[in-house]
């Protein structure tokens, strides 16, 4: 009883769709079984016995397809509806006659053909479509519709309905069911297809609404991500400048320690700062591969001397092996290739407590002058489960969590890795046996600018050495330092102080372009970007708003620690003719003072080296 409740509150509430096309199939059942019910009543008033059983068959038919409408066996239904009606409409010609009139009950299926067929495709409840295919069927139809024309034009019938009363209501009964199917199907068919096309629409523009949200959203995460970019950077600046400048210092041995131990840590923090911001940056498409010619020797020199510093004074080898037929000179994003490399072989170092870390290199020519580097990182360390492998490239996972609690980490460098070097046409994979150790490999693929052979391990110990080396002083340079933070321009006069330069500092925009408009002249600015009042770029559009030939020419080097977003861009439109990223690099302050200062206020030196333990 419960379930008739339900059906008719169905019923009374129905508004036919798609998705209740099943409901729609039960009213159908119930309303071809009464049909048949009343024709089977009219028959056995009449006396015509094997129609009134044909009838009874009938009911019975759609009492079983009601079933299974309830079941939403929607396929099963169709084919149940036109076996009985091509059954029961060629009885009707044999028997009654009629032919014309009874035989148009194949073409009345038609339009439930075509609606059938598009509710499973819409629905997508018909798993192998070639089970179902609406025009054959409707070709069918049409020619049974043509074999009944022919039955009954040839061989007659066995009952003539004739002109009583009962003959009468089966002609008008019939004709009314064959309008009402016609019209009837295919109104519900339009008025579904409709009635999903105002769906569709519906939920195209929640979508749109959706994405505009997203979209809304991810820039609201870029610009909280370069406000705290800058808000975080800025204070890192002034702990590794400071501690820069007191490693330069006369200290005591437990004063050095802990000068080395505030740098350590500030560039520990600094490189979790900059995975999160990169990956955020990577994740929404905003850190695109930037090629450039770079010469692969200084590459390889410049991550083994970085690596060199991490083995402090563990037990641990550093090796590099480069074949002999890796490319001089390449084209590609040699940032990005240190960045992949940094971290990998920083993962290595971080894990293997004595043995070795070896990075190998090799090169797989292709055509169109191209190729594959292919990079491998083996090292000896404690090596990774095999649990851990298929988490191992997930963002913000760490491995063996318990064992490494004293790791530091974001768990993101090798999710970035992977995300750089499949932007690069390549992969990446790892073998690992656990406490024995991992092998990286990665490929990417690189274009040739030179063929000839690097060379690395005959030009090793000349580019080591000229790593971090202050080689050059400008003490006539002219340089202006414009940052609203006082400690920051304390440690920007301190870093050019390693260059013998005396700079002039301002706190503000306004008072820049004031001092230029004011005649000031000098050789170099080192421009802060995000200042109160006036901020760098402004400040360098009034500067070159000036007009002078001096203001057109003298160069402006933005100096910010806003790393997202692709800042770099904005500065070179804004003005600036270079960036220089916060915290200072003491080898790009160095690359940035010989690119823009005059050549004639260079003056080379004997090469001062400068590393982690300050200037010797």
């Amino acid at each position: 009883m419960a379930k008739w409740k339900r059906l008719w509150e169905q019923i009374k509430h129905f508004k036919l769709n798609i998705m209740n096309y099943d409901v729609f199939l039960q009213i159908c059942s119930i309303a071809l079984a009464v049909v048949h019910f009343v024709l089977m009543i009219a028959m056995r008033l009449s006396g015509r016995f094997l129609l009134t059983t044909v009838n009874i068959f009938s009911i019975c038919t759609y009492l079983v397809a009601f079933r299974y409408a309830a079941r939403n066996r929607i396929k099963l239904v169709y084919y149940i509806f036109v076996t009985e009606i091509l059954i029961y409409s060629t009885l009707s010609v044999c028997i009654l006659g009629e032919y014309t009139q009874f035989s148009v009950y194949c073409l009345a299926v038609i339009p439930f053909t075509f609606l059938t067929g598009y509710v499973l495709d819409c629905q997508n409840l018909d798993e192998d479509r070639k089970i179902f295919h609406p025009i054959k069927n409707v070709i069918i139809l049409c020619i049974w519709y043509l074999v009944e024309l022919g039955i009954g034009a040839l061989f007659g019938s066995q009952y003539e309905m004739g002109a009583d009363a009962v003959g009468t209501f089966l002609r008008y009964l019939n004709l009314l069911i064959n309008i009402f199917c016609l019209v009837f199907g295919s109104a519900v068919l339009a008025m579904v297809a409709v009635d999903h096309i105002r769906t569709i629409r519906k939920n195209m523009d929640e979508m749109e609404r959706l994405m505009h949200e997203a979209e809304a959203s991810n820039e609201a995460k870029s610009a909280f991500l370069a406000n705290m970019s800058h808000e975080i950077r800025t204070p890192m600046n002034a702990i590794c400048g400071m501690a820069d400048m007191l490693l330069d210092e006369e200290l005591s041995e437990q004063g050095r320690e802990c000068a080395a131990t505030i740098k350590s840590s500030g560039d520990g923090l600094l490189s979790i700062i900059n995975d999160i911001l990169d990956f955020s940056k990577i994740e929404s498409g905003k850190m695109p591969i930037t090629p450039e010619e770079y010469y692969f020797s200084s590459l390889v020199h410049d991550v083994m001397s970085m690596m060199d510093v991490r083995v402090k004074d563990k037990p641990v080898e550093l090796i590099a092996e480069v074949s002999d037929d890796v490319p001089s000179r390449l084209y590609g994003d040699t940032g990005r290739i240190k960045q992949i490399l940094i971290n990998i072989m920083g993962n290595a170092v971080k894990f293997t407590h004595e043995g070795t870390v070896r990075l190998h290199i090799s090169w797989q020519a292709r055509e169109s002058g191209t190729g594959r580097l292919l990079f491998r990182v083996a090292d000896t360390g404690i090596g990774i489960r095999p649990d851990d492998m298929a988490k191992l490239f997930d963002a913000f996972e760490q491995v063996d969590m318990k064992k490494n609690r004293g790791v530091e980490g974001t768990g993101l460098g090798l999710s970035i890795c992977k995300l750089l070097v499949e932007s690069m046409d390549g992969h990446i994979s790892v073998e690992s046996e656990y406490g024995r150790g991992s092998t990286f490999s990665f490929d990417i693929v690189q274009q040739v600018i030179d063929a000839t052979p690097c060379e690395y391990s005959k030009s090793k110990r000349d580019v080591t050495h000229r790593q971090f080396a202050v080689d050059f002083r400008a003490p006539e340079a002219k340089v202006l330092v414009v940052d609203d933070n006082k400690v920051n321009l304390r440690v920007a006069a301190g870093l050019l102080k390693k260059f013998g330069i005396a700079p002039d500092l301002v706190d503000n925009g306004r008072d820049c372009v004031d001092m230029i408009r004011g005649q000031a002249r000098y050789d170099l600015i080192f421009m802060d970007h995000m200042m109160p009042e006036m901020d760098g770029i402004e400040a360098t559009e009034l500067i070159r708003a000036t007009g002078t030939e001096y203001t057109d020419r003298l160069p402006v080097i933005a100096l910010s620690a806003n790393a997202v977003k692709d800042m770099e861009k904005q500065f070179l439109a804004g003005g600036m003719n270079d960036f220089l990223p916060k915290p200072i690099d003491m080898a790009l302050l160095g690359r940035v003072l010989r690119k823009w200062l005059p050549e004639n206020l260079i003056q080379e030196t004997a090469g001062a080296q400068y590393n982690k333990e300050g200037l010797q």
